[in-house]
């Protein structure tokens, strides 16, 4: 798009007829068109759900305020508001969703959030509306709120359902929803602007709760997101205290958060302690560098922001009460200071454009290099500019009585617009030059004027002896023609509609948007957003054209970016490892001799490349860090007489700090969700590594060499854990001498037997040094069994064993039980009775709630990785803390006695199991033989009669196994071209609550390779010939099907050059300078050979000269007329192409007919004030308009009773106060003083006295709706 640009810069100017601006400025509507049928008291909400991205309105700019809002849509607006994953689906889990609707994407999104879960039914009504009362519900679960009992203080509590009263009392508690000052209406449908309403406060009053683990996970609001590379260090740990509780919008793509949008900061330190260095107690938020793409907002006490780059506003706002610090910010947007005090809001080493300063009082210290456009001071305040550091312009405004200019630095020009003003500049200060009112004297502005005049340079265009301050210097009296904040700005806003409107027009399809013009695009797509929230901000209410298409344009710019992304990190990755030397050279003699820069740079790259799709076929040179892993590996272990590695034995100087940096260099190389276990604590790392592994040995893409040396890292895990075990047992008295002092250090070695005995059976890898393990093992448990009769006895306050010791519960019974299993024979049998002693007192106690401990099923040998999936018919194993009868009960079912939950299980709906005994005997098996598909969960009753529920679903699946439903068409292409990426997502099914890994492999590598990222498979061309590709979808059941095709790549052939950006016509005058062009931009070879470059011919040299060098054409005027050109391309065969274009050659540029000033957007409305109301002011730059941009002069024509109301026209600023009770009316108008017709604005002002008015009734209900309706409950049924 650059390209087509820069040729047709002339021919527009000539012949694009600017439309006119249609915002109006006294109308706070937005772009939406029907914003004022909204109740008055939601059009704020709406135009900010608006903005916010939550709400749009429909294709014609309308946002049916009034309209109810139905399940679907609600949907949509929870994932926007909780930031939810949303599935690429066609196919929703409901049954009364149909495949192809447009919701079930979000709707699948929010029942795996657990925020809207059907009917229990198996449906969920997609387009019934949304009532009231299940509005409360819905938005108390997703801000994760308190539910509680207590009375609801409403006069229609009765009318709420029973299941919703808890969460209409939250609703109201956390500010979320209100009533109309009487009723809460529970039952009534709520409608498009009360949802609007209560999506803000939820956005303002539920805090995004942010936690950030040391891998830099960070969960917001109960999810968990990996943050791109860029944004780590903005939430490192360190940052933890800063971000708690921070508000955020950000962009994210498969659970990576990849761009923040906004960013508020809440939480704030502390006052320094006495005698500590100022700001040493404030909450520190480092972002490392970090960019946030929108604005930033500090609304929190003592807080510091070091190392960020804002692309918005940054604000220091009313919450910041004292201190304030920053180094090292750069704002690309306005800086506004809401806040702050006396003792100083410091700016060090900042980059700020404009900066306004609202805070009363404040002291703003800018040090170091900050460099600042210019400062805007509303209020009394100080300004302090350090040593070196210069404020070019500072402008005063009206009202601000005391401003103290301090510091070592330099004050540029400033701008006094008031005369009563009074500045004080401090001893050290300079001040360049100063502009003062019209006929005041600079005594008069700066105090002690006669001893500070010599740190002053001029005033108003001369030097500071022009004590007079009247401007003679200027010819304008008033000083302010050099200041740009005081231009005239109709020629800055009174086109925005036009340029807007021309941004959006010139953006390309998104068909047109390729892996060649992204970037270009990319660029045209951020002016045209800047432009769009600009005119947004404005509040401009005439709709844009091409908001759809922007939105279109971003999402694949997106898509190509996520391509563009891989390729560059790839090619990144493949430099990098070419860095390093050759594999087979690395060795322990030579390992230290490489670069560690390099070194780290080329695990730092594969990290990246991973991060962005890169697979290990693709990672030309992995080998050799895979290598250099290995290496690091081998030293782990110990050597033997011939030097070679003893693989049951640690190295002599071995350290975990060494395991660590070859733990982690492998996993950056490998691991889809890398961490780090440099850091941790022992026992933290290790888990961390075993996790990693497990998740790295889950990869279909790994060598035998990774394999071996996972094999090896693993290995030196278990010979880890079986050192510290050794070295445990050593200390285990003889069984006759062990004593309960010695019961921790048992315990403990237990605990650590069990982790061994698993690590080994995950990893695969035989204990190592298994007889000197078996020997220790013995000796432990000869420990333990001598030790149980103590440990059991300790459970009881006496031998006469009829009631528990204080703070015994079943950790302290389960712990007795690994000691009685490894008693003597003679004694084991006492002691486990002794034990279900222990059990049934602490089960048979009536106050210990009966509690699910562990729910899995059958056929699923780790609990923690199960996804809560029961297949039909296997058993469902479930461990509780008492005696107790445990039922299966599908969601939705609603049960309030025993005798209910019996009955489902005779009705063949629910099942049941009854437990009993100790340990182990706790738990039972819940048979699912017979029970339907769907969500389940769980009820508990103990012999008391007393019930709970356990609120956790489960879910009954069909045993189906996947299945094709399209098959993949064979492909023959030549060998050299690209082949497709080809998207798997609908070519296999399974039921809806399965999941399917899909692989690829192909006949003949050789001649193709096949590979699945995500879920597209990737064909890569070896050579010609032919291979068979087989795509594979596994579910998690280990069931699979297949599909073939046939891939047939033919001898590569040769493709023509072509005109990829022809020229258009080119129109220009003899005055104009020569147009260059580079033709590598207009042509382009898909074989990617170099092209060389001709003039076939050109009809008229003597109009213009066209002359190449190589790539580049020069194209000069000579004399008026038209000639035509053809260009010719040709490849390295002789291929070619040709492209040919016009000259236009005029004598002068063509005038332009002059354009009438006009009205935008029908001018300023009717207006109704109160007497007392802060007066009314309008920019008539934004009620006026002219498409030539020309100056417009505003004239005050008529104001028909000035008794009425006041109106003033000061610098195009249109202001009215009301003086009485009565109505006038105003008349404008604006001319460009270039003999055409003025634009003309009249309207009415009626002026009210509220006091004589009768007291008003109570406002409505932002969220009360009008019309009734009562679908059942979004997560239980209406009782």
């Amino acid at each position: 798009m650059k390209k087509i640009n820069k040729w047709l810069a002339v021919s527009l100017v000539l012949t694009t007829a600017l439309a006119p601006s249609v915002a109006g400025a006294a109308v706070n509507s937005g772009n939406i068109a029907d914003l004022q049928k909204a109740d008055s008291w939601a059009q704020n909400a709406i135009v900010q759900v608006k903005d916010l991205g939550l709400m749009n309105g429909d294709p014609s700019g309308s946002f049916r305020p009034t309209d109810t809002i139905t399940r679907a849509e609600f949907a949509v607006l929870l994932t926007r508001l909780l930031h939810l994953d949303v599935p690429g689906v066609t196919a929703s889990s409901f049954a009364d969703v149909p495949a192809g609707h447009w919701g079930v994407s979000y709707i699948e999104a929010v029942k795996n959030a657990g925020v809207m879960l059907g009917d229990g039914n198996g449906t969920f009504r997609p387009d019934d509306v949304i009532t009231r009362e299940e509005l409360a519900v819905l938005l108390v679960k997703a801000g994760e709120g308190t539910v509680s009992g207590g009375e609801l203080a409403t006069a229609d509590s009765a009318s709420v359902s029973g299941w919703a009263k808890p969460y209409v009392q939250a609703a109201l508690s956390m500010g979320l929803m209100s009533g109309d000052g009487q009723n809460f209406n529970p039952s009534h449908a709520a409608q498009r602007q009360e949802v609007a309403q209560v999506a803000v406060n939820y956005v303002n009053k539920v805090p995004s709760s942010f936690n950030i683990a040391a891998d830099g996970t960070v969960t917001v609001k109960g999810m968990p997101y990996q943050v791109a590379g860029n944004l780590k260090p903005l939430f490192s740990v360190q940052n933890a205290k800063a971000l708690k509780n921070a508000k955020m919008r950000f962009d994210m793509k498969d659970k990576v958060i990849t761009k923040i949008t906004y960013l508020e900061l809440v939480n704030g330190g502390a006052e320094p302690a006495s005698g500590a260095a100022e700001f040493s107690g404030n909450a520190v938020l480092d972002a490392g560098g970090a960019t946030i793409d929108g604005n930033v907002k500090v609304s929190a006490d003592y807080v510091s922001v070091l190392n960020l780059t804002v692309g918005g506003d940054f604000e220091i706002g009313a919450g910041v009460q004292h201190d304030f610090y920053s180094k090292n910010v750069n704002v690309s947007g306005n800086t506004v200071i809401n806040g702050g005090d006396d003792n100083t809001v410091v700016l060090e080493d900042a980059t700020l454009g404009n900066v306004d300063i609202n805070k009363q009082g404040v002291h703003v210290q800018a040090k170091g290099g900050t460099k600042v456009n210019a400062m805007q001071v509303n209020t009394d305040s100080r300004l302090e500019a350090g040593e070196g550091v210069t404020l070019p312009q500072v402008t005063v405004a009206t009202g601000v009585k005391n401003l103290v200019l301090d510091g070592k630095g330099t004050f540029g020009n400033l701008n006094i617009t008031d005369k009563d003003t009074k500045i004080s500049l401090m001893p050290d200060t300079a001040l360049q030059s100063i502009q003062v009112p019209n006929g005041t004297q600079l005594s008069d502005v700066v105090k002690d004027y006669d001893k500070v005049k010599g740190q002053i340079g001029k005033s108003n265009g001369n030097g500071h002896g022009d004590e007079q301050g009247n401007g003679s210097g200027n010819g304008q009296g008033n000083g302010n023609q050099d200041n740009p904040n005081n231009s005239n700005p109709a020629k800055t806003w009174n086109n925005l509609y036009a340029k807007v409107q021309k941004a959006l027009d010139d953006l390309p399809e998104p068909e047109e948007i390729t892996l060649d013009n992204y970037e270009a695009v990319r660029e045209q797509l951020e002016w045209a957003q800047s432009l769009v929230v600009e005119y947004e901000v404005k509040k401009l209410k005439t709709p844009l054209q091409g908001l759809d298409k922007l939105h279109a344009d971003q999402e694949k710019v997106s898509q190509v970016v996520t391509q563009a992304d891989h390729d560059k990190f790839l090619a990144l990755a493949i430099a990098a490892l070419a860095k390093l030397p050759n594999a087979s050279s690395i060795d322990k003699n030579t390992i230290n001799t490489i670069d560690p820069q390099v070194l780290d740079a080329a695990v730092n790259a594969v990290k990246a490349s991973r991060a962005n799709g890169g697979l290990t076929d693709e990672l030309t040179g992995l080998d050799k860090l895979v290598q250099v892993v290995r290496v690091k590996t081998d030293a782990l272990f110990a050597t033997d007489g011939n030097g070679d590695l003893d693989k049951e034995h640690l190295a002599p100087d071995f350290d975990e700090e060494k395991f660590y940096v070859a733990a982690d260099m492998f996993d950056a190389l490998l691991d889809p969700m890398p961490t780090s276990l440099t850091g941790l604590s022992r026992d933290e790392a290790l888990q961390t590594f075993a996790d990693a592994m497990q998740r790295i040995k889950g990869l279909s893409d790994l060598t035998p060499a990774i394999y071996a040396v996972m094999d090896d890292l693993n290995l030196v895990y278990l010979l880890d854990l079986e050192s510290g075990f050794f070295s445990g047992v050593d200390f285990i008295p003889a069984p006759d001498q062990v004593t309960m002092a010695d019961k921790g250090l048992i315990s403990m070695l237990l605990d650590l037997d069990q982790t061994i005995q698993l690590g080994s059976m995950t990893t695969g890898i035989f204990i190592p040094n298994y007889s000197d393990y078996i020997d220790a093992e013995i000796k432990l448990y000869d420990a333990a069994g001598a030790l149980a009769p103590s440990v059991v006895e300790s459970l009881f306050t006496d031998n006469t064993h009829t009631a528990l010791a204080d703070g015994v519960d079943l950790g302290a019974i389960g712990e007795a039980t690994q000691f009685v299993n490894n008693s003597d024979y003679s004694v084991r049998d006492e002691l486990t009775a002794l034990l279900e002693t222990a059990q049934q007192l602490f089960a048979e106690s009536e106050s210990v709630v009966p509690e699910v401990l562990l729910v899995w099923s059958e056929k699923v040998q780790d609990p923690s990785s199960w996804n809560r999936q029961i297949v039909a018919g296997d058993g469902l194993n479930v461990t509780v803390n008492k005696r107790s009868t445990i039922y299966l009960v599908p969601k939705g079912v609603r049960v309030l006695s025993p005798q209910g939950l019996q009955d489902l299980v005779n009705q063949k709906q629910a099942a049941s199991v009854s437990v009993a005994g100790f340990g182990e005997g706790m738990t039972g098996m819940i048979p699912t033989a017979g029970l339907a598909q769907g969500d389940y969960h769980l009820y508990l009753v103990d012999s008391f009669g007393h019930m709970r529920v356990d609120n956790t679903y489960y879910s009954v699946v069909d045993d189906a196994a996947p299945y094709a439903v399209w098959k993949i068409n064979d492909l023959k292409q030549p060998v050299n071209e690209p082949t497709p990426h080809i998207d798997l997502r609908f070519i296999f099914k399974d039921t809806p609550d399965d999941s399917l890994t899909l692989s690829a492999s192909s006949s003949n590598p050789n001649v193709c390779e096949a590979a699945v990222t995500g879920e597209s498979l990737r064909l890569r061309a070896v050579a010609t010939g032919t291979a068979t590709i087989t795509v594979t979808a596994t579910d998690t059941r280990g069931k699979s099907a297949s599909i073939t095709f046939k891939v047939t790549f033919d001898p590569a052939v040769n493709h023509a050059p072509e005109v990829v950006d022809p020229l258009p016509d080119l129109n220009t005058w003899m005055s104009n300078s020569d147009y260059t062009v580079d033709l590598n931009d207009v042509f382009q070879d898909p074989d990617m050979d170099e092209l060389t470059y001709t003039l076939d011919s050109n009809t008229d040299s003597g109009v213009a000269t066209v002359t190449l060098d190589n790539n580049i054409m020069t194209v000069h005027n000579v004399a008026p007329g038209t000639t035509t050109v053809k260009v010719v391309a040709k490849d390295s065969t002789g291929a070619s192409v040709s492209m040919t274009f016009k000259v236009n050659v005029s004598e002068t540029a063509p005038s332009t007919p002059n354009n009438d000033p006009y009205l935008i957007g029908g001018g300023i409305a009717d207006q109704t004030v109160n007497l007392g109301d802060q007066d009314l002011t309008f920019t008539l730059s934004d009620v006026f308009g002219d498409a030539d941009l020309d100056e417009l002069q505003y004239s005050l024509d008529s104001n028909t009773d000035d008794s009425v109301a006041q109106v003033t026209l000061v610098n195009g600023v249109l202001t009215v106060h009301g003086v009485a009770a009565g109505q006038t009316t105003v008349t404008l108008h604006a001319s460009d003083n270039k003999g055409g017709t003025d634009a003309t604005l009249q309207f009415t002002i009626t002026v009210v006295d509220p006091s004589a008015l009768a007291a008003p009734t109570a406002p409505a209900d932002p969220s009360a709706p009008a019309d009734p309706s009562t679908p059942a409950d979004p997560s239980e049924p209406t009782p």
